[in-house]
């Protein structure tokens, strides 16, 4: 079983992830983005940006509900990975815990985030924080 530990920063919880094309499990490609953690979000989603530099195509338009209201929005196919060490992450050295497909919105990011980790993802671990700050996720 994989953990992840960090801190949260007081205003938001913010994980680094992979981001990687759907289709072959075996192509690890990916960009490294920063995500908002979203337990108020039923699905994931990214920005802009990644879908472009990741040639992704919207396969349909679904309503999206969301603290700003409603919108008919893009959805995407996309895998999304997760590393076991966050220092790693960042410096580029580890392979992340790559997730089935997933379908997500697309977005216009703000506030230092390019994706949305939602429920979606969520569920598929056991998420903890403390009134510290800590945060830990477990994989697998």
């Amino acid at each position: 079983m994989s953990i992840i530990k960090w801190r949260h920063n007081g205003r938001q919880i913010l994980l680094p992830i992979a981001l990687l094309r759907p289709g072959d499990p075996a192509d690890i490609t990916n960009i490294r983005l920063t995500a908002l953690v979203d337990t108020g979000a039923t699905t994931s989603g990214i920005g802009r940006s990644a879908i472009e530099t990741l040639h992704l195509a919207s396969h349909t338009k679904k309503l999206l509900k969301s603290a700003h209201g409603e919108d008919h929005v893009s959805y995407y196919i996309f895998r999304i990975g997760l590393f076991p060490d966050t220092n790693e992450a960042q410096s580029g050295a580890a392979l992340p815990y790559v997730f089935p497909e997933s379908e997500g919105f697309g977005f216009t990011p703000s506030s230092g985030y390019q994706a949305i980790l939602g429920m979606d993802i969520l569920k598929l671990c056991d998420f903890s924080i403390d009134r510290r700050g800590r945060c830990t996720l477990s994989l697998g």
